[in-house]
């Protein structure tokens, strides 16, 4: 391959279709959600998250892909237990997809939500091409941790950021929101090392792209 061809192949993006798709998608999500709940939840970290990943996508960056595809499987899991034990039993097992049986919540809101379940998956896909930046680990945690914090000191208790002053459903704040963060802070550090291992091992041999060493001019490769 000579160097104008290397060039080219280089200059062109990972996600030529799908970035134009999620942007549409971000034109109708973004209004939607801001109208029913405000702009501080675009700071729970599902929420976060997506945005982050289609920012990942749309300017080709593997170091958000890694962080979210460290996130997104244990939100994925949680998001849905939560919503088949509603549907299998009438009860929810957290709480956390209450919302998706509030009538008080816009029908278009409950519909974008369920990008909860594509999101993992759209991940995978997008590692699959670029390959897992180990560095989102430490990135996502550092995310996480200004989240919470942010949840604390700056937003409003009504808000209840990461569910920092009390669990989904519940209407008495805790006594010490410091302590449910820092508690529920180790146990998404703990699901997010673990995805981490696991993202390592799946795409062990599939560096980013943008770190892979290219062959030399005239090997024939």
């Amino acid at each position: 391959m000579n160097l104008a061809a290397q060039s080219v192949r280089a200059s062109e993006h990972a996600f030529p279709i799908l970035r134009w798709v999620l942007l549409a998608w971000l034109a109708v999500y973004v209004p939607a959600y801001a109208h029913a709940y405000g702009a501080w939840h675009f700071l729970m970290l599902c929420n976060l998250g997506v945005l982050l990943t289609v920012a990942g996508i749309v300017f080709d960056r593997p170091l958000l892909l890694g962080s979210q595809a460290v996130a997104a499987p244990g939100i994925f899991v949680a998001w849905i237990a939560d919503a088949g034990v509603r549907l299998a039993t009438g009860a929810h097992l957290h709480g956390g997809t209450a919302y998706m049986w509030d009538p008080a919540v816009p029908v278009l809101v409950r519909v974008l939500s369920l990008y909860h379940l594509a999101w993992p998956f759209v991940l995978a896909w997008a590692l699959d091409r670029r390959g897992y930046d180990r560095r989102g680990l430490w990135l996502q945690l550092g995310i996480a941790a200004a989240t919470f914090a942010v949840g604390v000191v700056l937003a409003s208790p009504t808000e209840n950021l990461q569910y920092v002053w009390h669990a989904p459903g519940a209407t008495v704040a805790v006594q010490s929101p410091w302590t449910r963060a820092c508690v529920l802070f180790a146990s998404l550090a703990a699901v997010y090392v673990v995805t981490h291992v696991a993202l390592t091992l799946l795409f062990a041999r599939r560096a980013p792209r943008a770190f892979r060493l290219r062959a030399p001019v005239g090997s024939g490769r």
